[in-house]
């Protein structure tokens, strides 16, 4: 989420947020973001560098995107594919990322150390049908 007068330049969650806010347990939910609500109580600290996706088709085979995941922090974004993108200068993700200098060599094994992490934690399904998690 990005709002510019509070959380500008920032990363957040909204169920994290959300349960903070109704007093909820947030280990009842499978999520690894962070509340943003004391940002909107006037703290300046950090919510969190980088955020950790997955996007699930919700409709017809051949409709829309494919299931997918990424990691992205406000410059650069990295597909489980391994397809990297510097969205700051390629919004539109129409250029992947080839030739890389040294600082996006260690961002982009940072990210795929994340989704590798992710995709222990929360496994992924390419069928996206209903699975029960295991808590």
């Amino acid at each position: 989420m990005r709002c510019p007068s509070m959380l500008t330049g920032r990363r957040a969650a909204f169920l994290p947020a959300l349960t903070d806010i109704a007093g909820i347990d947030p280990c009842y939910f499978r999520t690894d973001g962070r509340s943003f609500l004391p940002v909107l109580k006037g703290s300046d600290s950090p919510i969190q560098d980088e955020l950790f996706m997955h996007y699930s088709l919700r409709r017809g085979p051949g409709e829309g995107w494919p299931n997918t995941r990424w990691v992205m922090d406000g410059n650069y974004k990295l597909y489980r594919d391994m397809v990297f993108y510097n969205t700051g200068i390629d919004p539109l993700e129409e250029s992947p990322l080839i030739n890389l200098n040294p600082g996006e060599i260690n961002i982009r094994d940072r990210f795929e150390s994340i989704i590798n992490e992710k995709e222990q934690e929360f496994p992924f399904y390419w069928d996206d049908e209903p699975h029960v998690p295991h808590y």
